[in-house]
């Protein structure tokens, strides 16, 4: 007898899983793609992260964006240095 509630107990675990997981992935989903409250039971702490993670993903593209110039400004630099120590080598 104890197998059978132990059964049942991890059949609806398991259920209650499966169901938490659809229900975090439809939540992502809208959440990527940018949609607005799909429903009317979806809170403002929803609209809330999707911001956020707007946010987020311009910031990242702006400092993306900044190394890259940064990384430009130091090649420019190292090759103003190789250049001037080829002159003064030449000038010894």
């Amino acid at each position: 007898m104890a197998e059978i509630g132990i059964s049942s107990a991890t059949y609806f675990a398991q259920n209650s899983a499966g169901s938490s997981a659809r229900n975090i992935d439809n939540s992502v989903e809208r959440i990527s793609l940018n949609k607005q409250n799909a429903h009317a039971s979806d809170s403002a702490a929803i609209v809330s992260m999707a911001n956020k993670f707007n946010l987020d993903f311009v910031g990242m593209n702006a400092g993306l964006k900044n190394i890259a110039l940064a990384k430009g400004f130091l090649d420019t630099a190292m090759n103003a240095l190789d250049r001037s120590s080829e002159i003064n080598l030449k000038l010894k």
